[in-house]
């Protein structure tokens, strides 16, 4: 029992703090979801290295020794226990200062814990007290893993303050301590004398099969290593693809890494369900054929349900092909004596997933192919044992098919531009899609270019027939931000967090006016350059920095700001650090006396009018809010406009009042109040439309 509550309670710190350490990371990195990606590939690697120390020490030292030492190493980790606040490293290229900062932060302690699923297990299988499955014990880490995931969105996100959140935290782990302890006394006294020297040792005494267990084979480790590779792809790829074209919040973000728990979980604790499983094979090509054809050619009708519909589907298909591909692993799985060897080769499978996604497709798709790419050898896989019993010509022309949708899909994904996207891009933080629409409805020849992150469009430009520029999207003259502008058109220095096409540069209308923009991704700035002319038509003079947008307002020593516009969103994501009452006592302290903040507040998933009342009444300054949904009826330019909530906050009540008599309201449900080490984004969810 005991060999299950340490494990039990080891997953469950391992898994509470990778949300926990992915959040206090989050202001510094943009707010979206590539932090907790990376966050992720850390993770993987470091119990890649916990799971090589656990397969060096069963091999090098005696079941005594290795307890000494992990008592000792166990010690060590006391002093060195994760830490709050974090201080990213600086001019170090992405994604390393993530991962130099998770490091620093929960390094050590993290790689130990780490160490305790395999070593353990070894232990009880050299021990003759207790001669029971040692493979069941995975399903008690997992189980603690899955419960130290829900736990933090669910409990300690909610009622706890960052700082408190490690608190906890690090007394969770003085406890396992305490139960390591009185382990290590009952394994001592269940292992033989010769267990107890210095040197190697193997109980043979145990199993006469032991000493019958050949080497295992490159060709088996290589096999292992592909099914565990394979769930670390989809599992990258599946978060990817629900925080960029579904929706993003933390939520979603964990959802996919719950769901591969659970499915190790499953497999481990019902290894009987495995010959089942593999016998429905039609099923599973069925549902990776219908996933494909869905993601492929009817993805966007797909994704207009509400968010919830998408991301319980493709999260069952990510599930149902992790069970095949874990099962498969379990049923695989060698003799108890060789379960440090087969640990390692699965985490490593885990690790090479992680580095391909984290490291290796940005530099190499222009777009997010890794779903896709799961999907497509997941089916080839589960194809690939029954096909040898099929027809021949059967055969052929299935593979032909699939091989054909491997080559459309691919040429679809990465190279198609089509009559109306011009360029596809991705960087470190996300990918770009480009379009231009052309329209010949006289007396206007218009085109429209926006660019799109996931879902959402991003800005862009219309070019009427005299050239002229006007803000389209969330900035259109009906907009909350055009309305400030048009009534209060009188300012000098105009801050932007957040770049996008460069929209809002079309508002700078004299040559004596500044406007400082903010933006975090070099690849953002690269394109409003090349492929919109909004920077180019700006009267006012521009000056970029990138760097995240509330990061460098911190730093900033230059003269206040007349206007200062929140505008760094991706997607839906919310970059809640930018919303903090830490981070508007930053913006007011570089905001004229009368001047104007504004932010954009337009979420399909998530009402942030709360955030703004608490904000307001926190710091005595006066708050309204503005929705504009379009008209199609009364558009004069036919092209992109789309529904622009703002909320505008001033020191200057007097100017809200004003606002508040044209139209502009102060409805809110209720006040949050956000802070750096305390937020969270549930009471917010707005209501599902079904």
């Amino acid at each position: 029992m005991i060999f299950h509550i340490i494990l039990f309670l080891s997953g469950f710190l391992l898994f509470s703090i990778q949300p926990m350490a992915g959040k206090a990371l989050l202001p510094f990195f943009g707010g979206g979801a590539v932090v907790w990606m990376t966050a992720l590939f850390f993770f993987q690697f470091s119990l890649l290295i916990g799971y090589a120390i656990t397969l060096y020490g069963s091999k090098k030292f005696s079941p005594r020794s290795t307890l000494f030492i992990w008592l000792g190493f166990f010690l060590l980790t006391l002093f060195i226990l994760p830490s709050y606040p974090v201080h990213p490293p600086k001019n170090v290229p992405m994604p390393f200062p993530i991962l130099l900062s998770l490091l620093a932060m929960v390094g050590l302690p993290y790689i130990f814990l780490s160490t305790l699923n395999p070593m353990i297990q070894f232990w009880q299988s050299q021990n003759s007290r207790f001669q029971t499955n040692p493979y069941i014990l995975f399903g008690s880490s997992n189980l603690g893993s899955l419960a130290g995931l829900l736990a933090y969105p669910f409990f300690l996100e909610i009622f706890f303050p960052l700082g408190k959140e490690f608190g906890i935290w690090k007394i969770l782990y003085g406890l396992l301590c305490a139960l390591f302890l009185a382990m290590a006394f009952f394994l001592v006294k269940g292992l033989p004398k010769e267990a107890l020297s210095l040197a190697p040792y193997r109980n043979d005494d145990l199993s006469q099969e032991v000493k019958k267990v050949s080497k295992i084979p490159l060709s088996q480790k290589l096999y292992w290593l592909y099914l565990a590779f394979l769930p670390s792809l989809g599992l990258m790829g599946t978060t990817h693809f629900l925080s960029q074209d579904i929706a993003s919040f933390p939520f979603l973000w964990i959802l996919p890494l719950i769901v591969y728990l659970l499915s190790f979980i499953v497999v481990f604790y019902f290894p009987q369900l495995q010959k089942t499983f593999k016998k429905i094979w039609p099923v599973h090509t069925a549902i990776l054929w219908i996933t494909i054809l869905i993601y492929t050619f009817n993805k966007g009708v797909f994704l207009r349900a509400n968010w919830i519909i998408p991301a319980l589907y493709f999260s069952f298909v990510f599930f149902w092909i992790c069970l095949y591909f874990h099962g498969t692993l379990e049923s695989e799985k060698p003799h108890p004596s060789r379960l440090p060897t087969f640990y390692f080769i699965l985490c490593l499978g885990g690790a090479l997933g992680g580095a391909f996604v984290t490291l290796i497709a940005p530099n190499i798709f222009p777009s997010f192919f890794e779903f896709i790419l799961f999907l497509i050898l997941a089916l080839v896989t589960i194809i690939f044992p029954s096909a040898k019993k099929w027809n021949q010509i059967i055969r052929i022309i299935h593979h032909s098919l699939v091989l054909s949708l491997f080559i459309i899909i691919s040429y679809t994904e990465l190279f198609s531009y089509g009559t109306s996207l011009i360029h596809r891009g991705r960087s470190y933080y996300n990918s770009y899609l480009i379009y231009q629409i052309l329209e010949r409805k006289p007396p206007f020849l218009q085109a429209s270019r926006v660019i799109i992150q996931g879902t959402t469009i991003h800005g862009g430009e219309y070019l009427t027939k005299k050239g002229e520029y006007i803000p389209l999207s969330y900035y259109t003259q009906e907009s909350g931000i055009a309305k400030v502008f048009q009534k209060y058109p009188k300012w000098d220095r105009m801050a932007v967090l957040g770049l996008g096409s460069g929209v809002l540069a079309l508002y700078g209308k004299k040559e004596k006016q500044q406007i400082h923009f903010f933006e975090i991704d070099p690849y953002v700035v690269f394109l409003a350059q090349k492929f919109f002319h909004n920077l180019e038509a700006c009267k006012a003079s521009i000056r970029i920095t990138l760097g995240d947008g509330r990061i460098k307002m911190e730093k900033y020593s230059g003269p206040p700001f007349d206007r200062i516009i929140l505008d760094a969103f991706t997607g839906d994501a919310v970059p809640s650090h930018l919303l903090t009452i830490n981070a508007f006592r930053a913006y007011l302290s570089h905001l004229s006396k009368d001047g104007i903040v504004l932010a954009n507040i337009s979420n399909r998933y998530i009402d942030l009018k709360p955030v703004i009342k608490g904000l307001a009444e926190t710091l005595n300054i006066g708050y309204a809010f503005h929705l504009y949904r379009p008209n199609k009826k009364k558009k004069k330019f036919k092209g992109i406009y789309t529904s622009a909530a703002w909320a505008v906050l001033s020191p200057n009540k007097k100017l809200i009042q004003e606002l508040l008599k044209e139209g502009w309201d102060q409805r809110s449900s209720k006040s949050v109040i956000w802070r750096d080490d305390h937020y969270y984004l549930w009471p917010l969810l707005k209501k599902l439309d079904w």
